[in-house]
């Protein structure tokens, strides 16, 4: 039944939704209805149910929304996805009124389900495209439940969801690269690069030194900076995502002495004159345990 409204509401005609019924049970090896009085009760009682449903007024068409960049897109794009919110919100019964779908572009992307008179925020794409999330969210914003589908249609309708999302940038710091580049150039300014760390205490010897010829950094003095600056809790995975995204290469770093620890060695990009600091002639370890007698 959810199948011939939704045919209906969109505006097909009777026999398309027909042919998308039949097809339908085909597809999932349903039993085939071969009697005609059973399509046309069906179409008689989804029109019915359009003709009872109170529409609320549809809103004008947004003009194309325009991207970080100021550039706005396609005219014929935008008018595709702003009619595919307008028949995602003729689905939904009306119920809500969908002004568009954004998706905040970059590793963790989020969407923003614009609706007349507030945006749904939501988290990740399952909050976008499974059902049960989604009535959840939008009823936790607008005290409105959209109508529950039944599982093989609504596979159908999460699809078209997914087609009218309009893809924004997120910024620098919205991908792993560009936030690694951003907190890495504020830790590099305040801790001092070192070509002798053998001469600190044993806690500093976490510091950035330099190591042939590059910028040498310890995973976890790297996540307290962070810690210290922002209280926010970077996990050694996040971490190390962050290092691989921006080319940095772990290794394993022999101090004098013998003590050993995991560090990463900073592309030639950051250049350590850049920061203040030379090379050095020092002994700085290497990549193997000095040698014992």
């Amino acid at each position: 039944m959810a199948l011939a409204d939704y045919g209906v509401r969109s505006g097909l005609a009777d026999q398309v939704t027909v042919d998308m019924l039949i097809e339908h049970r085909r597809i999932h090896r349903h039993r085939p209805k071969l009697r005609e009085d059973y399509y046309r009760r069906t179409l008689e009682k989804a029109h019915q149910s359009m003709e009872n449903t109170t529409y609320v007024d549809q809103p004008a068409l947004q003009p194309p929304p325009e991207n970080a960049g100021g550039e706005a897109l396609p005219e014929d794009e935008a008018l595709r996805k702003a009619m595919l919110c307008q028949r995602l919100s003729a689905m939904f019964g009306n119920v809500i009124s969908i002004l568009r779908i954004l998706k905040v572009a970059g590793s963790e992307p989020t969407y923003h389900l614009e609706l007349d008179g507030c945006t749904v925020i939501l988290s990740n794409v399952n909050q976008l495209i499974e059902q049960g999330r989604l009535r959840t969210r939008i009823a936790e914003q607008t005290e409105k439940m959209i109508p529950k589908f039944k599982a093989c249609d609504w596979e159908a309708l999460a699809r078209t969801l997914l087609a009218a999302v309009t893809v924004c940038p997120g910024g620098a710091e919205a991908d792993y690269k560009g936030r690694a580049l951003m907190l890495l150039e504020d830790y590099l300014q305040e801790p001092a690069c070192t070509d002798d760390p053998q001469n600190r205490p044993r806690d500093l010897r976490k510091k950035p030194t330099v190591f042939e010829g590059r910028i040498s950094v310890h995973s976890v003095d790297f996540r307290q900076h962070i810690f210290r600056a922002s209280g926010e809790i970077v996990g050694p995975k996040n971490c190390a995502s962050m290092f691989t995204a921006i080319g940095a290469k772990a290794y394993t770093h022999y101090w004098p002495g013998g003590q050993e620890q995991d560090r990463w060695l900073l592309p030639a990009a950051f250049d350590p004159s850049a920061y203040g600091h030379d090379a050095g002639t020092g002994d700085n370890g290497g990549r193997r345990p000095p040698a014992t007698e």
